[in-house]
């Protein structure tokens, strides 16, 4: 008889082993009402270590997020993290690409004012290098409002005072020469 793994929300399951298909869906189903009972009873609306009041408002607290792809580690339920709740070491993991992204759907176009991006820790210092960040109100044509350096922060505050680009739809991803995974802890992106 042969079993075939199978791709499902909850990440890999693999059906020839129930034991370990179900101990994982457990794992995941506890970390997972951990997290929102956490969420519901902190009430943050977004990290307070990136209150910024020479950018204005924190206005993504309600945006949707999009990313590329999925990877091994991706858990679909904690995506939402990346904007609001408990910060979290990744928020989303993408599987390994060339130029991998997560967009940000503000949900009404915006005059952006600055954008803070806490990075992913790593072991020896932060995951990220080469972060790029692009606008659009149409997701179709972007424009780029940053490119950062080869060096990995651990996090990146954007002044956009000067751009004065009114946006729906905020891209951020990687410009690299290797395919690799790309994840976030926080996003906060401001409007005046």
């Amino acid at each position: 008889m042969n079993f075939n793994i199978r791709q499902s929300r909850l990440g890999r399951i693999n059906f020839a082993n129930p034991i370990v298909t179900g101990i994982n869906y457990c794992f995941r189903i506890f970390i997972v009402l951990v997290i929102f009972t956490a969420m519901s009873a902190s009430r943050l609306q977004a990290d307070p270590d990136f209150k910024d009041p020479s950018f204005g408002e924190p206005i993504s607290e309600k945006a949707s997020i999009r990313i590329c792809s999925s990877g091994d580690d991706d858990m679909p339920e904690l995506h939402a993290c990346l904007v609001r709740g408990p910060v979290m070491p990744n928020a989303f993991v993408t599987a390994s690409e060339q130029l991998p992204w997560v967009i940000l759907d503000l949900k009404q176009s915006r005059q952006i004012t600055g954008i803070h991006i806490r990075n992913t820790p790593g072991k020896n210092g932060a995951k990220n290098t080469g972060l790029t960040v692009e606008f659009s109100s149409d997701r179709k044509t972007w424009t780029s409002v940053f490119q950062g350096p080869d060096t990995a922060p651990a996090e990146w505050k954007i002044d956009l005072l000067e751009k004065n680009t009114p946006t729906r739809y905020v891209r951020i991803g990687l410009k690299q020469d290797n395919p690799r995974v790309f994840r976030l802890s926080r996003v906060t992106v401001y409007a005046k």
